[in-house]
């Protein structure tokens, strides 16, 4: 399971940097393009659209290593036994609406497969959706992980 993990962390690295990577060089490129009046027509929308990949592959690697926003002044008080407690129901409920994320953004992704439209260039509308279902689930699943990395720590 751990071989797993850390494939998970190296692939969403990976992703992260060539999606950061590629807004770089893209806006490179616009500003270069819009110099020599070259700028292709298609580049801006899919610079927004990688613009939201990297938000959610962001976010996707801020639940994985515990860094979404926090609001625990009061947690941080806490006993041991209920800040384990209230951060073990806390990730609980951010699984919960993570997956329920993750199933309305599916049902979102197959709506706009079933009527395609061009977002830009040949790259259709369903396709920049696709990374909402699954970041909302990798966000689920480290939430759960936390849980039980958590209850290890409690118990170790």
């Amino acid at each position: 399971m751990r071989a797993v993990l850390r494939v998970l962390v190296w692939l969403e690295n990976a992703l992260l940097t060539l999606l950061a990577s590629a807004l770089l060089l893209g806006a490179l490129a616009q500003i270069l393009g819009r110099l020599f009046d070259l700028a292709p027509v298609w580049l801006e929308p899919a610079l927004r659209a990688l613009t939201l990949w990297i938000a959610l592959v962001g976010a996707v690697v801020a639940s994985r290593e515990q860094r979404q926003l926090h609001i625990d002044a009061l947690v941080a008080r806490l006993d041991l036994p209920w800040r384990q407690w209230v951060r073990g129901f806390t990730a609980l409920t951010t699984a919960a609406v993570c997956a329920v994320l993750a199933y309305a953004s599916y049902g979102f992704f197959a709506l706009e497969s079933e009527a395609p439209s061009v977002a830009f260039g040949l790259v259709q509308t369903h396709w920049l959706a696709v990374m909402l279902p699954i970041s909302f689930a990798l966000m689920a699943l480290h939430s759960v992980i936390a849980i039980f990395n958590q209850r290890d720590e409690a118990h170790s």
